[in-house]
């Protein structure tokens, strides 16, 4: 995927999974946005560099100094200046306005004061931070790096739905730990969606994957059967060639979903934000 720097993918999304080059501008509420970053070894042991941005406010300080690990601290800093750029890019506004509030179950939302109708989403995982944006529906994202260390077949095995793991059973074994992996972020996508994170049951979803991602995200390459009557949409990619990872929207067919996707370079510079290319894959 393209750096901001060079450009970015704005994706017609359906279950076709059809591409539509050269798309004229669209409206922010057709728009799905999708953000992400990796960071450099250097960046992640010196916080110094991120405690500084203007973009910050005291309490995303605070939250980041909650953790000891200057890792950690790190990615919840960057976290927060890749949101809230995003959601000025999306919204308008500086990106020092943005204040949240948290539902019974942990997930940060848009404080409703602003009276403004967005969702977002974040997520990171070994040096890769993502967010997803949407003025359509409530939207989970989730990102897993495919060298990921941990038997994750293993715990596919014990919490997947029987289907899924038969389906796991006749691949190879790097295969079966890819499939494995798409599964857990498509999983957690959906839950993240719907508000409850992994407090929620995994076999409330069931996937079936038509079709390995590449990098760019598609719609249309895994059936999904969820519990209940909430509708939903699943995008899948591997953002760098590095990562599998998955979005799910709350919203139904009939929504003219369009993915605008690219990789921010450096988030605490607001030059990576201040370049919008759209073109064919």
């Amino acid at each position: 995927m393209p750096s901001a720097e060079s450009g970015g993918h704005l994706f017609q999304v359906g279950m076709s999974a059809s591409v539509s080059p050269l798309l004229p501008a669209m409206s922010n509420d057709s728009l799905l946005h999708f953000r992400w970053t990796r960071l450099s070894e250097d960046s992640v042991s010196d916080n110094s560099v991120w405690q500084t941005s203007s973009v910050l406010t005291n309490d995303d300080r605070q939250r980041a100094g909650e953790f000891t690990r200057p890792q950690d601290q790190v990615q919840v800093l960057a976290s927060r200046i890749l949101l809230r750029r995003t959601l000025s890019e999306v919204l308008g506004g500086e990106p020092s306005q943005w204040r949240f509030v948290r539902t019974e179950h942990g997930k940060p939302e848009l404080d409703p004061a602003h009276r403004r109708r967005a969702f977002f989403n974040l997520t990171h995982t070994a040096n890769f931070i993502a967010v997803a944006v949407s003025t359509v529906g409530a939207v989970g994202l989730d990102a897993e790096a495919e060298n990921r260390s941990g038997d994750i077949v293993k715990i596919a095995r014990r919490r997947f739905s029987p289907d899924e793991v038969l389906a796991l059973e006749p691949l190879a074994e790097e295969k079966q730990r890819q499939h494995a992996l798409l599964l857990w972020t498509l999983k957690e996508s959906w839950l993240k969606a719907l508000g409850c994170g992994l407090t929620g049951s995994l076999r409330s979803s069931r996937f079936r994957i038509l079709q390995e991602p590449a990098e760019d995200f598609q719609e249309g390459l895994v059936e999904a059967r969820l519990q209940g009557e909430q509708a939903a949409r699943f995008l899948v990619g591997r953002p760098g060639g590095s990562w599998k990872a998955s979005i799910c929207c709350l919203c139904g067919n009939e929504v003219p979903l369009v993915l605008d996707a690219r990789e921010v370079v450096n988030p605490a510079c607001s030059d990576s934000f201040s370049k919008s290319f759209r073109a064919e894959s």
